[in-house]
This record gives C-alpha cells, sequence and structure tokens, in this order.
C-alpha cells in the first residue's frame, strides 16, 4: 500500500452513506493546536521510540549513484516513510 500526502496523512476508507444515515460528525485534531497536549505527545511518543514499542519505517538506498532512482521512487509512491541515501567513502 502506497502513502500519498506530507507523512501527516494516513488512508482510511469509510462508507458515506452511514455517516449520513447515523449523523455522524468527523472532526481533525492536532495536538499542534494545544500546547498542553503538544508536550504531553513529544514527551509519550519520545519514550515510546526510546523503549521500541514504536518504529517509523524507512528504506535505505546505498549509493549515490542510486538517489536519483530513489527520488523517482518517493514522487511514485513506492516507499512508506522514509528513505535515507547512504553515501560511502565519506
Amino acid at each position: 500500500m502506497a502513502q500519498h500526502g506530507p507523512g501527516r496523512t494516513a488512508p482510511v476508507e469509510l462508507d458515506g452513506v452511514q455517516l449520513l444515515l447515523k449523523r455522524i460528525t468527523i472532526r481533525g485534531y492536532s495536538a499542534d493546536d494545544d500546547p498542553e497536549a503538544h508536550a504531553e505527545w513529544l514527551q509519550r511518543s519520545g519514550d515510546w521510540l526510546r523503549a521500541g514499542e514504536i518504529t517509523f519505517p524507512q528504506v535505505r538506498v546505498a549509493g549515490i549513484e542510486n538517489a536519483p532512482n530513489a527520488l523517482l521512487e518517493v514522487i511514485e509512491g513506492r516507499h512508506l516513510g522514509t528513505v535515507v541515501v547512504e553515501l560511502r567513502g565519506l
């Protein structure tokens, strides 16, 4: 499954008919809008990362000569997460 967007999105499928029939309201929320929640999020997510409870997907590409192809693959949505181009000989 390919991810689309700037990384702050997650694909989801919703049954629009059920949303209407049940009069469900969907509203976005971001901890960025609440300084207290943002600080708590940074603390908790940092703890989870250090404990290995959550990880972020990444792809490693060896060699600067493969960077153009890696960029094309990112644009095409072939990778989920971070793409790191490893430079050799530095």
